[in-house]
């Protein structure tokens, strides 16, 4: 039951969040919507204030992530006390999908706020023009660029671990039944 409970929490918030940032920014831009403290030009409004939305989301759900982790240790546990079929499988999955969370929740993410934060920092002090580029400009959007392919790593392992984990299931129900 933990396992479930952990695999729908993160899975299913995975697949919320994937549905929602392009509606977010979509909106932002579309809704001409402002923020204090935001420099526009050389800053892009819509841009900003659709990451700082969508980077509270994702700060939210660390949460969630660090709950459902914890109920898939649990039932990752209680399968490996009795194997079956895939579940060391699913073990191995689970320390990606670990080491992944912990790199992204404990050094990405909180690198990327305070570098977004040094960016606005400069933004504000900088000419308004269009080729706005301090060497942070970049750190950001090469973090930015490595927080989503981290997300997209956790999504795809926790495919896999949930693919892998369904016979399991349907095998003890037929045992049972």
């Amino acid at each position: 039951m933990a396992w479930w409970l952990g695999m729908a929490a993160y899975f299913g918030g995975m697949l919320a969040l994937a549905v929602a940032a392009p509606m977010v920014f979509r909106t932002t831009r579309t809704a001409h919507v402002s923020m204090p403290g935001i420099t526009s030009p050389p800053l892009d409004m819509a841009n900003e204030t659709g990451g700082e939305i969508f980077g509270n989301m994702l700060n939210a759900f660390a949460y969630v992530e660090v709950a459902a982790l914890f109920l898939l240790l649990v039932g990752l546990l209680v399968r490996l006390r009795r194997p079956t079929r895939g579940a060391h499988v699913l073990a191995v999955l689970y320390v990606l999908l670990g080491l992944t969370a912990l790199a992204d929740l404990g050094y990405v993410r909180p690198k990327v706020w305070t570098t977004r934060e040094r960016v606005r920092e400069l933004a504000a002090t900088a000419p308004a023009v269009a080729t706005f580029a301090p060497p942070e400009k970049q750190t950001f959007d090469q973090l930015h660029v490595l927080s989503e392919r981290l997300g997209q790593v956790k999504f795809w392992l926790l495919l896999g671990m949930l693919v892998i984990s369904a016979p399991a299931v349907d095998g003890a129900r037929r045992e049972e039944g």
